[in-house]
């Protein structure tokens, strides 16, 4: 019972590490996410980048509800092993001492005089010294039987404050739950609120669509010209009209690791959240409009600087109409990067950079919004940024 006992608390230490943790990260994600409303809310204009700071927010909440909701879940199945543990104990106890006070019963009605009369009454010494070994046993069966009944006591004790102690930091849980339930509601009030306003404007958010998909055109026919470029700088490739870049032994070596960082590529920017995700998604405002996002789009804080994720070479540096701020593709092997949507530019074409290294700082719009658009190539292929960055 005992080990179980600790292997029971262990998990709980563990659980509760895990929901600390998960309480840590969401937290930090809902700080993040009020940062970049600071500048939004000071604007009567609603954005779109105010809403996706609120659905941040009411993400991280529900995340914090939903792992709540486990732990309570756990903490209930605990309360239940606990009681009927205790209870278990309850009924060994109860047993134990009624069988030693029997004992005791029958001890006393044993007079030291009937005993070595027992003794002495044997009619042959093996058989006196068996009768000595059973009143030794007899005895230690008393001293083991108070052993138990303390030991039992113990455990019943432990059991309890345990069950107490779990029943104390359920109520805790439920009483931090109700709260989380009550900022998410705020949180899903304030979003009807902004859709209500950015409805509004629904011929601006179409124009700012089409205007978006031009200038996402524009920009993948400059990487298609960079690839065509790359493929002509030397003639040994075979590859030559299939659309991929021909590899020197030292870009296959770069092109081979980026590869082998899948998942683990930090952040172009350190603060921030991805505020629409890579490929075809619903309009977050429009009814039947779809957004097609070559990249991610990453909103940060004004003024945050945008870093090289990978070793790399810069493939050109580029501003395109339609696009806020200015352009930078980084080439790794037959893998690019790209980082749209800085305020400055400190590098130029063909500078050679290492991952970590500032290539500029990110724009912030006059609604006071910072989003960087960054995408992620191999060759004339696009590829989903979120499954190459290492999970916040």
């Amino acid at each position: 019972m005992m080990s179980l006992g600790g292997i029971g608390t262990a998990f709980a230490q563990k659980s509760q590490e895990q929901l600390e943790k998960e309480r840590t990260e969401n937290q930090r994600r809902i700080t993040e996410a009020a940062k970049t409303l600071e500048k939004t809310l000071s604007d009567r204009k609603a954005t779109l980048g105010e809403l996706s700071a609120l659905q941040q927010q009411a993400e991280a909440r529900q995340n914090i509800i939903d792992a709540l909701s486990r732990e309570l879940a756990r903490l209930d199945s605990n309360l239940s092993d606990l009681a009927r543990l205790s209870s278990s104990l309850e009924r060994d106890l109860s047993n134990l001492k009624e069988e030693y006070g029997e004992m005791l019963y029958a001890t006393s009605k044993t007079r030291s005089y009937d005993r070595l009369l027992f003794l002495f009454s044997s009619a042959t010494f093996d058989q006196f010294l068996r009768r000595l070994k059973y009143l030794q046993q007899y005895a230690e069966m008393r001293s083991e039987q108070a052993r138990q009944i303390v030991s039992v006591q113990k455990n019943l004790e432990d059991q309890q404050t345990k069950l107490n102690a779990t029943r104390k930091e359920k109520e805790v849980l439920l009483t931090e739950q109700i709260a989380e339930r009550a900022k998410l509601l705020a949180l899903q009030s304030d979003q009807k609120r902004l859709v209500s306003r950015l409805n509004s404007r629904a011929s601006d958010l179409r124009k700012e669509l089409d205007d978006r998909k031009k200038a996402d055109q524009r920009l993948e026919k400059l990487i298609a010209d960079l690839i065509r470029r790359e493929m002509r700088k030397t003639s040994k490739s075979s590859s030559s009209g299939s659309g991929r870049m021909a590899l020197t032994p030292e870009t296959a070596m770069i092109s081979s690791s980026f590869a082998a960082n899948k998942s683990r590529l930090i952040w172009p920017v350190q603060v921030g959240f991805i505020s629409t995700g890579f490929g075809t998604h619903p309009h977050p405002v429009l009814k039947n409009v779809t957004i097609d996002n070559p990249g991610v789009d990453i909103q940060t804080n004004e003024g945050e600087k945008v870093r090289v994720v990978f070793d790399g070479e810069v493939g050109f540096v580029a501003n395109i109409p339609g696009k806020k701020g200015r352009i930078v593709s980084v080439l790794h092997g037959e893998y690019i990067t790209v980082y749209a949507g800085l305020r400055e530019v400190n590098v130029t074409t063909g500078a050679k950079v290492k991952a970590k290294d500032v290539i500029g700082e990110v724009y912030t719009d006059k609604d006071g919004i910072a989003q960087l658009q960054f995408q992620i190539w191999k060759n004339n292929e696009r590829l989903d940024p979120q499954a190459w960055l290492f999970r916040k």
